[in-house]
C-alpha cells in the first residue's frame, strides 16, 4: 500500500512505500542498541568499544538505505565542515603561530610544522568527526511511521532506566560514583534525555489511553527521574530534566491533551518534585551547597558578608562558584589564536594547558574539554568549521519542524 510522500524543500516527510518505513524503524532500533551498549560500556576499551559501534554503524548502513534523498545544502554544510576541519594541517607559518611554541621548541619539545602538533591523532579523530556525522546524516534519511517513533521512544527511555538499574547494582561505591560514564556530567545529561522523552511517552499514551504503554512509560520514567534525584551526583542532571521537561510543556499547548490528561501529568510532576525535596541525596546537598555559595558571594559584592579573612576562600570568588566560567573564557583565548584552523581535531586537552590562566588558579584538576561542544568544535576545528555545523543544525531543526508537524497530521 502507498503513502503519499510531502515535501518541503527537498526534504520527504514519509518513504513512499511500507517496506521503506519498515526499514526506517530497524534501522532507529538497531542505533539504540548500538548507542545503548555504548553508553554502558563507556569506561571499557577505546579500540574495542568504537570497533564494536563503528562496525555495528556500518552493517546497518548496508542494511537499511535511506528511505529518502537529503537536500543538497544538507552536504554542503557537512562537506564544508570537514574542509574547514583540515585546515588545521596547514603549515604554521602560514597562519599566524602562537608565541607558546617557539620557547617549547628552544626547550627540545619539538611541536611540528603543521598547525596541529600530533597530525596524526588529528587525523584520527576528524575521521571520527566524519564518521559520526555520515552517521547522523544516514539517520536524518529515515522515516519511521508515526506509530513506530512511538515505539522507539518508550524504548529508548526502558533502555535508559535499565542502564540506571544497572549502574546502581554494578557500582562498588554509587556514593562516590554513579554510572558507566567516567564523567557524572554525562550520566546525569543522559538520564535527564531519559525522564523528558519518558514525559513525552506518557503524555501521548494518555492520550491515546493506551493503558499498558501508559504503565510502561510510568515505571520507566519513575526510575529515570528516581536516578537524577536520588542516584546521580551530577547537577547538570537535575536542571536539564527541570527545564526539559517545563520546554516540553509549554510547547506541547493545552489543547494537546484533555482535562483529566492535564490533571495526570500536574500530579505526576508534583509527585516528582516531592520525592526530590524528601529525598536525602548527593546532588540536593550540591545544589544547596551551590546556592549558599552564590549567596556568600552576592553578600560580598554588597558588602553585607564578613570580612574577607573571616570568610572561606571559596566564598571570596564567583570561579569558585563554577568551573565552567573560567574554562570558558580560557577557551576563548584559545579560539583567537586560531580563529580560522583551530588547534587540530582531537587537540584541546593537549594545546589547553598553554592556555591556563583563569583555571589555573580556580582548580588545579585537568581540563579534557570546554564544558560547552561549540567552543570545543571552535578551538579544535576553528569558527569556519563550526558555523558549516551550525548552519547544518539550523537546516535540519527547520526540517524536523516540518517532518513532525506532517506526522501529528497523520498521527
Amino acid at each position: 500500500m502507498k503513502s503519499k510522500a510531502h515535501t518541503d524543500g527537498g526534504i520527504a516527510a514519509a518513504p513512499q512505500d511500507e517496506s521503506a518505513v519498515r526499514a526506517s524503524i530497524w534501522g532507529f532500533a538497531g542505533m539504540a542498541l548500538l548507542l545503548w551498549l555504548g553508553v554502558i560500556w563507556a569506561a571499557g576499551p577505546w579500540a574495542g568499544r568504537h570497533a564494536v559501534l563503528l562496525g555495528g554503524t556500518a552493517l546497518l548502513m548496508l542494511m537499511f538505505p535511506p528511505a529518502v534523498r537529503l537536500p543538497r545544502g544538507w552536504w554542503i554544510a557537512a562537506a564544508g565542515f570537514l574542509f574547514a576541519g583540515c585546515l588545521a594541517f596547514l603549515p604554521a607559518a602560514m597562519v599566524s603561530s602562537p608565541a607558546w611554541r617557539a620557547p617549547l621548541g628552544a626547550a627540545g619539545l619539538e611541536t611540528g610544522g603543521l598547525v596541529a602538533i600530533q597530525p596524526q591523532f588529528a587525523i584520527e579523530s576528524l575521521a571520527l568527526f566524519a564518521i559520526t556525522l555520515l552517521g547522523g546524516l544516514w539517520l536524518a534519511g529515515h522515516r519511521p511511521s508515526p506509530a513506530g517513533l512511538r515505539v522507539l521512544a518508550l524504548v529508548f527511555v526502558s533502555g535508559v532506566a535499565a542502564y540506571a538499574l544497572l549502574a546502581r547494582i554494578m557500582a562498588d561505591d554509587p556514593s562516590r560514583h554513579y554510572g558507566f560514564f567516567p564523567n557524572r556530567n554525562h550520566t546525569g545529561t543522559y538520564l535527564a534525555m531519559g525522564s523528558v522523552c519518558g514525559l513525552g511517552c506518557i503524555i501521548q499514551a494518555i492520550r491515546d489511553r493506551h493503558i499498558p504503554t501508559i504503565a510502561i512509560a510510568l515505571v520507566a520514567t519513575t526510575i529515570c527521574l528516581w536516578a537524577v534525584a536520588a542516584w546521580s551526583i551530577s547537577r547538570a542532571g537535575v536542571v536539564l530534566t527541570a527545564i526539559g521537561c517545563l520546554l516540553w510543556l509549554m510547547m506541547l499547548g493545552r489543547s494537546y491533551l484533555d482535562r483529566h490528561g492535564w490533571w495526570a501529568v500536574t500530579l505526576i510532576l508534583l509527585t516528582a518534585g516531592g520525592l526530590f525535596l524528601i529525598a536525602d541525596s548527593g546532588v540536593k546537598q550540591r545544589l544547596t551547597d551551590t546556592i549558599d555559595r552564590a549567596a556568600a558571594i552576592r553578600a560580598a559584592a554588597d558588602g553585607s558578608a564578613p570580612d574577607i579573612d573571616d570568610r572561606p576562600a571559596s566564598t571570596t570568588t564567583t570561579r569558585d562558584l563554577d568551573f565552567r566560567i573560567p574554562i570558558a573564557l580560557d577557551a576563548l583565548a584559545m579560539i583567537r589564536d586560531h580563529p580560522w584552523t583551530g588547534v587540530g581535531a582531537g587537540h584541546f586537552a593537549d594545546v589547553f594547558p598553554q592556555y591556563r590562566r583563569l583555571t589555573a588558579v580556580a582548580n588545579d584538576s585537568d581540563a579534557l574539554h570546554p564544558e560547552s561542544d561549540w567552543l570545543w568544535m571552535a578551538a579544535e576545528t576553528g569558527l569556519p568549521a563550526t558555523l558549516a555545523l551550525a548552519a547544518l543544525v539550523a537546516l535540519a531543526n527547520e526540517a524536523d519542524q516540518f517532518i513532525f508537524s506532517s506526522y501529528a497530521e497523520a498521527a
